[in-house]
C-alpha cells in the first residue's frame, strides 16, 4: 500500500500575545519595540536548526494570509478604517526585522530605544523607565511549559540590554489557564491555528466582545473596531473571494498591530516512517498544513 500526504496551513506560532489592558503595553510603539527586540533568525538557528519557515501572516501557508499590496476587494474593506489602524496595512506586507541570526542586532535595537522614547520610555543608569512617573518597565512572562519560555531567549537577552527586567514561569496547566484567562500576565505563550473557514472562532480570539470574558479567548483584550468589522464581513461572507478579501485584510490590521510576536510555522509535515513497509509519496496539494491527510491505495 502507499501512503499519500496531502498537506493544507501549516499555523504559525504565537511567541508573545501582550496583555493590551497593561497601560504600557496598550501603546503600539511599545509592542512594535518589544517585536524589534524579539530576532527569529536567532532563534531558528540556534534552538531549532533552522527548521521554520518565517511566520508572517496569521493565516500562515492559505489562500487567506496577506501578500503584497491590499486588492481592491481588501481596500473597500479597509478604507473606512483608514485613519484608526497603522498606516503600513496600506503600503506594506508584514515581515520580520532584518537579522543575520548572529549576535545582537543594533539597528533593530536602536529603532526599539527609539520608539520606547516617543512612548515616554527611557534607559537611566542602565533601567528602563517611565520619563514621568519614574516607574520601572517590566514584563511578566507566562508559558504552559518550560518550551515556551525557552524560545524567548533572544528577547530576554535584549530586554535585557535595554534595561527591562523580565520574570519568566511555566505554572501548572490549571494556574496557566486561569492567569491567561484573568489577564494576570504581560507576555503569554500560545499557539492559534484558524481553521480553513474561520468564523466564530475569530470573534472568541479577537472580537472586542470576548476581551475579558470568562472562559473567552481573547487574552489580549484586543478591543478594535476595525478588528471587529473585519471578522464580521469574514462571516457574512457569501463567496470564497469576498471571504478570502476580508480575511486578508484581518490578517493585514493584526499583524500590524503587534499584539504578539510571531514566531514561525513548519515547512511541511513531520513523518516517521519504515521505508522497507511504506512508500510516502509526494504531497497531493499544493499547500502546507499542520495535520496529514492520510489515503490508502493498492499500488
Amino acid at each position: 500500500y502507499e501512503i499519500s500526504l496531502g498537506l493544507v496551513g501549516a499555523k504559525m506560532c504565537i511567541r508573545d500575545r501582550w496583555n493590551t489592558d497593561r497601560p504600557n503595553l496598550a501603546d503600539i510603539r511599545v509592542r512594535e519595540a518589544l517585536w524589534l527586540l524579539f530576532d527569529f533568525d536567532w532563534t531558528n538557528r540556534a534552538l531549532f536548526y533552522n527548521f521554520y519557515d518565517k511566520g508572517v501572516s496569521f493565516f500562515q501557508n492559505s489562500p487567506m494570509a496577506h501578500q503584497g499590496l491590499p486588492s481592491e476587494r481588501e481596500l473597500a474593506l479597509l478604507e473606512p478604517w483608514r485613519d484608526q489602524i497603522p498606516p503600513r496595512v496600506f503600503t506594506e506586507a508584514f515581515r520580520h526585522p532584518p537579522s543575520d541570526g548572529f549576535g545582537p542586532q543594533r539597528q533593530n535595537i536602536k529603532r526599539s530605544l527609539e520608539l520606547f522614547a516617543d512612548a515616554g520610555w527611557e534607559v537611566h543608569d542602565g533601567v528602563m523607565r517611565n520619563v514621568t512617573t519614574g516607574e520601572p518597565f517590566t514584563l511578566d512572562f507566562i508559558a504552559v511549559s518550560y518550551y515556551g519560555i525557552r524560545q524567548n531567549l533572544s528577547l530576554v537577552q535584549n530586554l535585557d540590554r535595554v534595561g527591562i527586567e523580565t520574570r519568566g514561569k511555566a505554572p501548572e496547566v490549571s494556574q496557566w489557564l486561569y492567569r491567561s484567562r484573568t489577564g494576570k500576565f504581560d507576555g503569554n505563550s500560545v499557539r492559534l491555528g484558524p481553521s480553513h473557514t474561520p468564523g466564530l472562532q475569530l470573534r472568541n480570539w479577537l472580537g472586542s466582545a470576548a476581551a475579558g470574558q470568562d472562559y473567552g479567548q481573547n487574552w489580549s483584550r484586543i478591543r478594535n473596531p476595525a478588528i471587529d468589522s473585519l471578522i464580521n464581513s469574514i462571516i457574512s461572507a457569501k463567496t470564497a473571494e469576498d471571504m478570502y478579501a476580508a480575511a486578508r485584510a484581518l490578517d493585514r490590521v493584526f499583524m500590524w498591530n503587534f499584539y504578539f510576536i510571531p514566531m514561525g510555522s513548519q515547512p511541511g509535515f513531520r513523518l516517521v516512517h519504515w521505508l522497507s513497509l511504506i512508500h510516502i509519496s509526494a504531497p497531493t496539494r499544493p499547500r502546507l498544513i499542520s495535520y496529514a491527510v492520510y489515503c490508502l491505495k493498492k499500488k
